[in-house]
């Protein structure tokens, strides 16, 4: 996986991000903030193809479509899927998760940062 480990284990926006922004950018023809965001519909969510779509006058659905084809995601998401006009839900799989827990149960503090005094 990328280098996106911090002291309390991965993180799982910046994993997601680092692998939609190059789809997005071969899309688009430029480099796009992938805006990952948690959801209520799956894990995680980004709708950067709903404000993509303005800038290129094409459909958010299809430029959804297009970022998803593109897009490294088969080993961190069990399930992706476009909904309504171009949001792209991501689950991140259960053996991601699995490695997450093990990481965060190998640290001294269990994933618990530092508070500083």
């Amino acid at each position: 996986m990328e280098n996106v480990w911090t002291d309390s284990g991965v993180d799982v926006e910046a994993l997601l991000s680092a692998r939609l922004a190059p789809a997005f950018a071969v899309v688009a023809g430029a480099d796009v903030d992938p805006a990952i965001r948690r959801s209520q519909h799956a894990d995680y969510q980004s709708d950067a193809a709903l404000a993509l779509a303005r800038q290129l006058g094409r459909g958010p659905r299809e430029i959804a479509e297009q970022v998803v084809s593109h897009a490294r995601l088969d080993d961190v998401c069990s399930s992706v899927a476009i909904a309504g006009a171009g949001f792209i839900n991501l689950t991140v799989s259960p053996h991601v998760l699995g490695q997450m827990l093990a990481s965060l149960v190998e640290g001294a503090r269990l994933g618990v940062p530092e508070v500083p005094v």
